[in-house]
Formats: C-alpha cells, structure tokens, sequence
C-alpha cells in the first residue's frame, strides 16, 4: 500500500470472494488514462514571490489527482493581475489554456 502511495499508483484488495480479473481490469483502465503534462504558468514575476509547488517540478498530474496552486505575492496588489495555466493531456496532446 506505501508503494503504491509512493509512486502515485493504486492499490487494492482482494478477498477470496472476489474475481481478482474485475480488480486488474480496472486498476489496468486507470492506469491508462490520459494524464496532464506539460504544465506551465504564466505570471508577472516582478509581483509574484513565490509559487508552490512550481509547475515545473512537477512532470505529470494523474486523472483525478487533486492539485492546488499557493500563489505569494510580493505585497498588496495595486491593481488587477492574471495568472494562466496551460499543459497537454498525454492522450489528444491538445494544449489547453485557462486564465485565472
């Protein structure tokens, strides 16, 4: 269970009762669903401190995986600012873009 933790993977049980081909073929499906990469964040630097985690860092989010952004800015914001996130999904490499 810590392993699959670990490397962003799943695990599951299976009890005697159960048809462990049900249990593979699902974990398999998921396995193979399209994953966000390419991740980029544009952002004025000379009013953004920091951001975490850093886009870059990370080389793929899963489906389903929950990420969240932690913007910090140098100091109050004078006037309005954008914030836009593209990346390509593995499986149609459609870049997409959102501007936040």
């Amino acid at each position: 269970m810590g392993c699959a933790k670990s490397g962003k993977g799943q695990h599951v049980f299976i009890s005697d009762q159960d048809d462990p081909s049900e249990k593979i073929i699902q974990i398999l499906t998921e396995s193979l669903s399209p994953v966000i990469t390419k991740m980029n964040l544009k952002y004025d630097k000379n009013i953004v401190e920091s951001i975490i985690p850093n886009p870059d860092s990370l080389p793929y989010v899963l489906k389903g995986e929950l990420i969240n952004f932690y913007v910090t800015f140098k100091g109050q914001l004078d006037q309005k600012t954008s914030l836009s996130f593209s990346y390509e999904d593995s499986l149609n490499k459609l870049p997409y873009v959102m501007d936040i």
